[in-house]
């Protein structure tokens, strides 16, 4: 029989358990707490959690079913809490402090944007990292120039500098590169410029390390791009004295913070100063690289000195050379000389001081002494140097390029030795090189020098089987060349310029100029085949036959086979297709092209001789210059159109 306690037998092991339990006055077990049996409420939870959360619902409360049955419903009531002492109105409310952003983050939110080239988002993330109290470091002030630089705005980049300089800030190598880059996007040279030195400037003159040698061989490279010779020499002269002053009586411990100029340095304002073609001063400081030589100073002439200076005198109409190659700076005159004189004195020091040629080396040398109004090379020494280019190579000292070659074929051309330009394109084919369209033009020049039209045919012809479309130039070089040869092939000139027309090249007034000046003194013919062109398709080509020059062609057949009665009636066919007009230099320029045709032919005396063409000549030149000459008897002139 159970007691009502869980069901329990009498005599159970529990039941004495408890009986013992509640009679000792120890161990005597307490009440069970009221707070037991009321529902239990859910887990507060974190402070910072709380807020997130929505309140329990009402289902969600515990009833008092849940409550275990072995829980007493006799317990004793436990008092409430006391109140909650009320806080001092007086008492100011504690401020909780907001949390700083690392310096880390600033500098990414100020460098993501930039890189994007988002210049909004850049500056309004340098606003909040200025307000937050961040201080910008000169990787910041770098990066923030840097993209307004790219975003094509150099005088906000140059602004962003100045600010930097006016705290203060130490530059680096990419804060004067960063200038640099904005001096070349700025289009107008002379603030760029201006900006730029005042760069260096506060490179210089600050204490820390500064931008390297690099840097300011790329300074000296920008200015150049800018055609800033003076100033590009001022910042030469900075790296050689070690001030910017240049200021007298400066001690060598007063050098500021600028790096000794090197040969890098030296050849930038010698490729410069042969840009611009100031020949004589390149040359002064040619020399003065030889002194500093001498002296014993770490610099000495490499290669691309002598380079620089082939250059030069390819690109500049005179040459000239210092006596002896330079003793001293006051020593040094500009002497003008032949080409090749200027080669081999070239080459003489380069042996002199122990420097060895490449192939640009070789190539300008090539173009040098193939420039025009210039004589003809010796094909002897051309070939010689050719064999010594050939030996080094096999050598692997140096690669052989296709401007090389380009450069030998046209010297051999212009030397007129056929056979060295056959081997010169078979060099350049074992070295498997292809052909190209410098490659072609360099063969129809040394053809049109040699005088060869079966050459140019075949040029041509290769062209057109290894898939390359012929330019109007190349075609004008091959005309050109049918009408140099001797005797010329009017024929063979003819016949490429339909060819050309057939292909889709369009006519030039070069190319009828050629065609029509290949027929020497046959004046008939000339004309027909002006006639015949006209009578073409293409109507883009056919304008071409009405331009001035096509008529100055025609003169100078005219006057080739001395036929002034020819050139006046050709004359008035251009005054009435409105073409020409009287007293003009495009009339002139006609009649001189007349006189040129009559020298070429030494048909003065003829002309002189018959009173007829004098006459015709007389009144030709009237027409065409506007000169009056009473002594023309204009009444005798019959000509018949």
């Amino acid at each position: 029989m159970s007691d009502g306690v869980h069901g329990c037998r009498p005599g159970h092991p529990l039941l004495l358990a408890r009986s013992y339990l509640s009679h000792h006055p120890r161990l005597r077990p307490a009440p069970v707490h009221f707070l037991h049996r009321l529902p239990l409420p859910p887990t507060p939870p974190m402070p910072y959690v709380r807020a997130f959360l929505p309140a329990p619902a009402a289902s969600q409360a515990r009833s008092v079913r849940d409550v275990p049955r072995c829980a007493s419903t006799n317990a004793t009531p436990v008092p409430p809490l006391p109140p909650r002492r009320p806080s001092n109105p007086t008492r100011r409310p504690r401020r909780q402090s907001a949390r700083r952003i690392p310096p880390r983050v600033h500098a990414q939110n100020i460098h993501r944007p930039a890189v994007a080239g988002d210049l909004t988002a850049m500056q309004a993330a340098v606003r909040a990292a200025v307000t937050d109290g961040f201080t910008l470091s000169a990787v910041n002030y770098t990066i923030i120039a840097n993209a307004h630089a790219e975003h094509g705005d150099p005088a906000h980049a140059f602004s962003v500098l100045s600010l930097m300089r006016s705290r203060n800030v130490s530059p680096t190598n990419v804060t004067l590169r960063v200038a640099i880059k904005a001096c070349d996007v700025w289009k107008a040279a002379h603030p760029a410029v201006d900006a730029l030195l005042t760069a260096l400037t506060w490179a210089a003159q600050d204490t820390s390390d500064g931008p390297d040698e690099r840097t300011w061989n790329l300074a000296l490279r920008a200015l150049a791009r800018k055609s800033a010779t003076p100033q590009m020499l001022t910042v030469l002269r900075w790296m050689r004295t070690g001030v910017t002053n240049c200021l007298p009586g400066v001690q060598q411990d007063d050098r500021e913070n600028i790096p000794r100029p090197s040969a890098c340095s030296y050849n930038t304002c010698l490729h410069a100063l042969g840009r611009k073609g100031d020949f004589a001063e390149a040359i002064r400081l040619f020399a003065e690289i030889l002194v500093r030589q001498h002296e014993g100073n770490d610099l000495h002439v490499d290669v691309v000195t002598y380079n620089s200076l082939l250059e030069m005198a390819v690109n500049s109409n005179r040459f000239a050379f210092p006596d002896g190659f330079g003793k001293t700076p006051e020593a040094v005159g500009a002497n003008e000389c032949d080409p090749s004189h200027f080669v081999h004195a070239i080459t003489n020091s380069m042996l002199r001081h122990d420097v060895q040629t490449n192939i640009t080396t070789e190539t300008l040398i090539l173009r040098l002494l193939t420039r025009k109004h210039s004589t003809p090379p010796d094909s002897g020494y051309i070939r010689s140097r050719m064999l010594q280019v050939l030996e080094s190579a096999d050598q692997n000292k140096y690669d052989i390029d296709k401007k090389y070659f380009d450069a030998l074929i046209i010297a051999f051309g212009q030397a007129t030795d056929i056979d060295g330009v056959a081997s010169a394109f078979e060099g350049m084919i074992s070295q498997g090189i292809r052909l190209d369209f410098l490659t072609v033009r360099a063969l129809l020049q040394a053809a049109y020098h040699c005088a060869d039209v079966q050459l140019a045919i075949r040029i041509i012809d290769a062209c057109f089987d290894n898939d390359l479309q012929c330019d109007d130039r190349m075609y004008t070089t091959a005309i050109a060349t049918c009408a140099k040869a001797k005797p010329p092939d009017p024929e063979t000139a003819e016949f490429l310029l339909s060819q050309a027309l057939a292909r889709g090249t369009t006519w030039t007034s070069a190319m009828v100029n050629a065609a029509i000046s290949s027929y020497e003194g046959n004046v008939s013919k000339a004309v027909d085949l002006w006639k015949k062109l006209r009578n073409c398709s293409d109507a883009s080509s056919a304008t071409v036959l009405e331009e001035c020059c096509v008529y100055e062609a025609l003169m100078r057949v005219c006057g080739r086979g001395s036929r002034p009665d020819f050139a006046l009636r050709i004359f008035y066919a251009a005054k009435r297709a409105s073409h020409v007009s009287p007293n003009t230099p495009e009339s002139r320029a006609i009649f001189n092209s007349f006189m040129r045709g009559v020298r070429e032919s030494n048909a003065e005396a003829g002309l002189n001789r018959n009173p007829l063409k004098r006459q015709y000549l007389r009144h030709l030149r009237t027409e065409c210059g506007g000169l009056v000459d009473m002594n023309v008897p204009f009444e005798r002139i019959r000509i018949k159109f």
